[in-house]
């Protein structure tokens, strides 16, 4: 919250059954006029605290465009690593822009 707006969220969906120990980063949403402020970051970094102190997660996962390099280097930078590409992923703009799938283990 900044000025008692919203600028940013973060959905980490835990595993069920035998991927209790992995979850699924499915949102990490930055509002357009406050990019570049360490949201993000702040964000991802909860996130994964959550994950590895309270959730004893061994696995986060997560998929982004293949073209938000922005957003792949902020998660490269908390080890994250690509495990694949989804070509045609998302049709955006009249075009389809293929997706990345990106893990970080513990």
């Amino acid at each position: 919250m900044a000025q008692d707006k919203l600028v940013g969220v973060a959905v980490l969906k835990p595993g069920k059954g035998r991927r209790l120990h992995s979850a699924y980063l499915s949102a990490l949403i930055v509002h357009d006029e406050w990019h570049g402020q360490g949201i993000g970051r702040a964000l991802l970094a909860a996130m994964l605290e959550t994950a590895d102190n309270w959730l004893g997660l061994s696995r986060v996962s997560l998929a982004a465009l293949a073209d938000n390099h922005h957003a792949i280097r902020l998660y490269e930078s908390f080890g994250f690593e690509m495990e694949g590409r989804l070509r045609a992923d998302v049709f955006r703009n009249g075009a389809y822009v293929d997706g990345v799938t990106m893990a970080r283990l513990l």
